[in-house]
This record gives C-alpha cells, structure tokens and sequence, in this order.
C-alpha cells in the first residue's frame, strides 16, 4: 500500500501558464476581438421592474449616424428557449415579448459601424410603460413558495426527538445580502456567421453550454458552432449560463450579416450576467455535553428570479457536512403569482457555488463555534491539544474543497502528527462507519420531464392575465 504526498503548495512559488502573456497585456479577451467589417450592439434595458412596453419609438434612432440595424419586440426574429444542460436551464430568450419582468431588461438593441454610434443611438430610443407594482418582499401577499427538484426536502433520523434530549439546543436565524458578480472584465460577445456555421467569442466559463445552447435556439447543428474563449477575464461563476446578450450578438450578426461585437456596461453587468440572492436562513442545532451533534435543522429562503428558473443550492451541503445522525433541511424560494410581477433585480442566478456557499458558511460558522462551547471542561481540554492542527486549515481550503491537510505547528515526530491529525478530525467530524452516523445522501439529479413541464407551466403564466393576450403571443 502506498502512502500518498501532499505537494507543498502553499508558500511554493508556481508558475502560471498564461501568466506572461497577461502581465504583458499580450492576452486576447473576448472584448479584444477586432474582426474585418466589425459593427458594434448597445443595448437598452428597461428602467421598471414591472409591467409591460406600451409604445417604442426608434425612428430617431434608425436615422441616426452609422446606424445598421435598431432590434425590439416588435421586429426580433422569434426564437427557441435555451436548452436545460447540467447546471440547470438557461434564461429565456431576449426581446420575444412586451412584457417586463425586472429592472434592467434588454428593451432594445441597436447596431452601428462604431460602438460610439450605437451607444448614442441607443439614448434616443423612447420607451412607454404601463407599470406594475413589483413583488418586493417575502412575505407580501402575491409572493408564494416554491421548491425545486434540485433541492429536495432531506430528513434523516428523528430531528424532534434528538432536539428535544439534545443538552445543548441552538437556535439562530440569519440573513445574507445580495451579492453582485462583478470582475474587472466586462463582458462581451463577438458573432460572426459563414452561413449556417457560427463562430462566438464569448466571456464564459463553460464553451459548451454556450455551443448547445445557441445550436438549440436558432435550430443548427452543434457541431456548426464554435465557441472561442483563450482567455476568461474573471467571471466568478457568471461565465457559466448563456446570458440574452450573447443570443443578442448572434441574431444582429445574422440578420446584418456583418460580425457584430456586445459589450455589457459596468451599470448592465449588475443587472445582465447574474448574481448571488439574498437569503433568510434558520438553524437549530443540537449537541451532546461531549461537543457531540446530535441534531440540525437548517431552513432556508430566497429570492427567484421571474425570467429565470434557476434554483439556489443553499441547503445542499448541509446533510453531508458534519458527522451528524439526525438531519432535515429544506429550501423554499419566493415566487410571484402575479404574472409581471418579480423581486426587483432578482432575475439571473449565477454564481459559482453561490447558494451551497451560502448556506453551508452559516452552518459551517455555528456549528464549529457552538459545538465546541457546548463541551465540558475537560472535553475541551482534550481538544485544545489538537486545535493547532487546523491553524492553516483556511490556507489548506484553497488546495481542495473535500479534503482538509493540517500542518502541525511546531517539531513533532511524523507519528505524532499523524495521530493528533486524526484526532482533530474525530473531533470535527465524529465517527464514520457502518454505525450509519453519515448516512448517504439522496441524489440530486434533475428530473428534466418534471423540471421542463415546471417551466413551461411558469412561461405560460407570463403569457395570459391582464397585461397579456394570447393575440400577442410570439414564439
């Protein structure tokens, strides 16, 4: 049997492949690529949160300098939903109906020769709403509950009675803001097509996704598509759905057959690309006088967006965290019933490992705290000789996000080291075996019939009610 090594990697200097060329400034990013005949979008994005375009005017617009193409509702070539792929599905297709979903829509779209000309034309669109009261909070009255496939109810063991002969019972709520991906690389999209064939330069983290995706919504073989992307620019986890914009690109290039370049604004990259929700979360947790968890309860509640079906994985690591026999989690998201309604700028949901990062710091932060106050004096004595073990534990999370490596502080013999590392995590973890004390989880797999009849029921909401006809039904 052989032992594995650990490379030393903190404190290693290591080199970066591409670190060079991006110190240099020789990097090319998606927002670098110039191609022959190069138009340049800008986009118009809606100023409510809800409710519906009453009247568009783009005449001065499409007279304006340099102007090759103005794109609305009324005029936008009817497209297919993005597919669901393994991260979830994609948001809906942009510019297919008059109905506003959320602040900062895509309204409009303008295409020039320069992106000096189209962004100046894009100020000369005047749009007229008839506004909508949006959902805002929680607890309104229109707001409803909802769950998703991904993140089923999980109960193991017998919660109430473990709480209730628990020694030790913590019971805390919590509350996390909305977070806003935002990397110093704005994002972009180039689309060039040679008939049937498009070629995407696109900031994103998942190629892909972006192949299917644009394969599916303008009814072309995947292998016509070719996504580009030698370098990223940062993304956080953004660059990991298809966003409208990128669908955008594609359709002004091929209606003004020329390669056309779509830059997001600083201000469209917080409402465009995604972001982290705001939560409430409740944690009950039980222990032993030993520092033994004996029970937790972890509820969870966020925002969903009213364009977007992705879901918030904020209670996925909980059953799986800790060595814990009695477990019950649950995650509910506010849904609007009204059909225009939405949490303002609530709508994309993207980032990486967002919603499991959520939830499990705030388990993560209460257990390891309280577990360790709940224990006698002399169990905490005992375990105060193995807490220098974890001194660089945080170091040691950026190397894996499964397993700790502890560096022992101080000279010790390799056996000593080896047996205060398995302490510690004795300590942290409990007991694994056949006891059943980590039970396994349940998958979490999409059930993707269920999950494709949930949103087309919810797409089909936004088309009946009294903002909406089925006579201006499109797609």
């Amino acid at each position: 049997m052989r032992t594995a090594t650990i490379p030393e990697v903190v404190g290693t200097a290591r080199d970066r492949v591409d670190g060079r060329l991006k110190v240099m400034g020789a990097a090319t990013y998606p927002i670098d690529v110039n191609l022959p005949g190069l138009a340049h979008a800008a986009l118009v994005q809606s100023t409510i949160s809800s409710g519906r375009i009453r009247d568009i005017s783009v005449k001065a617009a499409e007279g304006a300098p340099g102007v090759l193409a103005v794109f609305t509702h009324m005029n936008t070539p009817p497209i297919a939903p993005g597919p669901v792929l393994e991260n979830g599905p994609q948001p809906l297709p942009p510019l297919q109906s008059d109905a506003v979903l959320h602040y900062g829509q895509h309204v409009a779209m303008v295409v020039a020769e320069t992106m000096e000309q189209a962004k100046a034309a894009a100020a000369l669109i005047q749009v007229t709403y008839e506004r909508d009261t949006p959902v805002l909070a929680y607890d309104e009255e229109r707001a409803s509950q909802v769950s998703h496939p991904w993140t089923p109810d999980y109960d193991r063991g017998d919660l109430a009675s473990a709480l209730a002969a628990a020694d030790v019972r913590i019971n805390q709520t919590y509350t996390t803001a909305a977070n806003t991906n935002n990397p110093i690389g704005l994002f972009a999209t180039v689309a060039v097509w040679d008939g049937d064939a498009l070629t995407v330069y696109d900031t994103t983290q998942y190629p892909h996704a972006v192949r299917d995706t644009l394969a599916a919504v303008f009814g072309i073989d995947p292998a016509g598509v070719r996504v580009l992307v030698p370098f990223v620019g940062g993304a956080f986890g953004a660059g990991l759905r298809v966003w409208p914009h990128v669908q955008l690109a594609a359709i002004a290039a091929r209606i003004t057959k020329r390669p056309v370049k779509l830059v997001l604004t600083r201000a469209q990259m917080f409402t465009s690309i995604g972001h982290r929700p705001n939560t409430i979360q409740q944690l009950s947790i039980g222990a032993n006088r030993d520092g033994q968890l004996t029970a937790i309860e972890h509820l969870s509640k966020s925002s969903i967006g009213m364009a977007d079906e992705l879901i918030n994985l904020i209670t996925h690591g909980t059953p799986t965290a800790y060595a814990c026999p009695n477990v019950s989690t649950r995650a509910r998201q506010a849904s609007p019933e009204h059909p225009y309604t939405g949490l303002d700028a609530c709508t994309w949901r993207s980032r990486r490992f967002v919603r499991l990062g959520v939830g499990h710091r705030r388990a993560l932060i209460r257990l390891e705290d309280r577990s360790y106050r709940a224990a006698s004096k002399e169990s905490r004595a005992r375990a105060s000789r193995y807490w220098p073990a974890v001194v660089e534990q945080c170091a040691a999370r950026l190397l894996s996000t499964r397993r700790r490596t502890l560096r022992m502080v101080g000279a010790q013999s390799r056996a000593s080291v080896d047996a205060k590392r398995a302490a510690a995590r004795r300590i942290r973890h409990g007991t694994r075996g056949a006891d059943g004390v980590s039970a396994p989880v349940q998958s979490h797999r999409i059930n993707t019939p269920r999950w494709n009849g949930l949103r087309t029921q919810r797409r089909d909401r936004y088309r009946t009610g009294p903002l909406y006809s089925d006579d201006d039904a499109r797609g």
